[in-house]
């Protein structure tokens, strides 16, 4: 089930919505983004993926982070280690730099990155986790093959399905913030 739209603009963004195999609607795609919203957001981190340091694996990946404003973007790119653990993502670069800026509340994502013809690019899972510490399971992620400017929408809770999150500790446990988490976390 696929909808295809095209947004136009310096980089031709072809679209295949896919979320939870139902077909969406123009309308659906936009929800939360207006058209011109996310293709600003796809080209951002599109243009991220050119500071990439990645002189090992030569995998430049570009995300951008969109303020909850509705109209700042923050860029992040992958930068490489010869140590790799001390790799950082393109996503999670975007969220600390937005975190380190006093922000903490995002309206999308999107991540870019060339891909094999029929895939497209992919959150390693502690980026999904790190995500899920600021967005709900209904945040809007694009993915975006850099190469040709398709893309695919995928929300959070799709990503990464019974996410640990905040509310998720024990009561009387602290959170971030310093304040106390009154909720029960769930059996195991």
């Amino acid at each position: 089930n696929l909808f295809e739209s095209t947004i136009t603009g310096s980089h031709s963004l072809k679209a295949d919505i896919i979320c939870s195999g139902n077909l969406q609607s123009e309308a659906d795609m936009t929800q939360q983004l207006s058209e011109e919203q996310a293709k600003k957001l796809m080209e951002a981190a599109i243009a991220a993926a050119s500071n990439a340091h990645a002189p090992y694996s030569k995998y430049k990946v570009g995300a951008a982070l969109l303020l909850s404003n509705g109209t700042d973007i923050v860029p992040g790119c992958n930068v490489e280690n010869c140590a790799y653990p001390n790799t950082n993502c393109a996503e999670k670069t975007a969220v600390c730099s937005a975190v380190a800026r006093g922000h903490r509340s995002f309206t999308a994502l999107a991540v870019s990155t060339p891909c094999r013809p029929g895939e497209f690019p992919r959150l390693c899972g502690s980026c999904r986790q790190l995500m899920c510490e600021f967005c709900g399971e209904d945040f809007p992620i694009y993915l975006v093959r850099s190469d040709d400017g398709q893309f695919v929408k995928r929300l959070l809770g799709e990503c990464l399905p019974e996410a640990f999150r905040p509310e998720c500790l024990l009561p009387g446990m602290m959170t971030g913030s310093g304040e106390s988490v009154s909720s029960a976390a769930p059996t195991r």
